[in-house]
């Protein structure tokens, strides 16, 4: 299990080189909280990114939850809740 991602916790992204990797905060569009923060699923990501590797059994409307360590096709999640960890 991994740390929920959530508002603000922020993500890794090199897929525009030759500029140096980007690390950006999470934008989430979501009516589920955790730790009273809205949490993210799978959704484009400001860089126009989207998580590839997600989880497989935890879903935010109707998406499956983004977690810390989860893989962008250039990238990945570098932060999430400390005390919430979810997925398979």
């Amino acid at each position: 299990m991994k740390p929920a991602a959530r508002l603000g916790d922020t993500y890794e992204c090199k897929a525009h080189p030759p500029a140096p990797p980007l690390v950006l905060p999470l934008v989430p569009n979501a009516t589920v909280f955790i730790n009273k923060i809205p949490a993210m699923g799978v959704q484009p990501l400001p860089c126009g990114c989207q998580p590839v590797l997600t989880s497989n059994t935890v879903f935010i409307e109707g998406k499956p939850a983004v977690r810390a360590g989860d893989l962008l096709p250039a990238g990945t999640i570098l932060k999430g809740s400390n005390d919430v960890l979810i997925g398979d």
